[in-house]
């Protein structure tokens, strides 16, 4: 099954909503693909749910929380994108493993992701479902593999790196 994997705690600056609303346009246009959700349970996972119900997604979006490490391991290698909808991040830890994982990538225009990817990287605008749904379409039947990014990206974020960086800092 095609399904595409967005990890992050549930809380409203994560974006899921532009990732249901995009599920709902794919879904009216008869696009069969899956979603699937990971990350802590917060208050916010009802209002999730409430909108799922009620656009009719249930059987289209997945909710997972206190999965094991293995377990998402596998989410990551069987996706067939990663998609990072945040509003903004301080960093994006999900990107690296997504990354990490050589899966295809979609990501919400902020300057942080930008940073991270070398500006290397599909992008779309946070706020609209329109424009992650075209992504997603393109992802789809994209022949080319651009949605990939580098893993060279992450020679930056080595431990020797970070470690100087932070000596610098004191």
């Amino acid at each position: 099954n095609l399904f595409f994997l967005s990890v992050g705690s549930f809380e409203k600056r994560k974006n899921y909503e532009t990732i249901i609303f995009a599920a709902f346009l794919l879904n009216k246009m008869g696009i069969n693909v899956k979603f699937c959700f990971v990350g802590f349970q917060t208050d916010y996972l009802k209002y999730l749910k409430k909108i799922i119900k009620n656009l009719s997604l249930s059987n289209d979006i997945f909710l997972y929380h206190d999965i094991s490490d293995d377990d998402l391991a596998k989410l990551y290698i069987n996706c067939y994108a990663f998609i990072y909808a945040s509003k903004y991040e301080g960093f994006g830890i999900p990107l690296i493993e997504a990354i990490n994982f050589n899966c295809n990538i979609i990501l919400s225009n902020i300057r942080v992701f930008r940073e991270i990817t070398d500006n290397k990287g599909i992008f779309f605008n946070n706020k609209s479902p329109e424009d992650l749904c075209h992504r997603i379409i393109e992802t789809i039947y994209n022949e080319i593999n651009k949605f990939k990014i580098n893993k060279n990206v992450l020679d930056k974020f080595t431990l020797d790196k970070i470690t100087n960086k932070i000596v610098e800092l004191y």
